[in-house]
């Protein structure tokens, strides 16, 4: 996982599609959304952390 869209294309593996038309309220929605993976054990720590970290990144380059 390396991209935005990688991190996109983890969530529709589960079902979840999130789009808005507002990116960094995206963000915030997927970085719920990730929390809740991990907490149900959907995903590892490892994944967790490299989604969380690009969608961060992601964040910072709207600002």
């Amino acid at each position: 996982m390396r991209t935005f869209a990688d991190v996109r294309k983890l969530l529709k593996q589960f079902g979840t599609v999130i789009y808005t038309g507002d990116h960094l309220g995206d963000c915030e929605l997927i970085l719920d959304e990730l929390r809740e993976m991990k907490a149900y054990g959907m995903i590892d720590a490892d994944t967790y952390r490299m989604a969380v970290m690009i969608v961060k990144s992601s964040q910072q380059r709207q600002v």
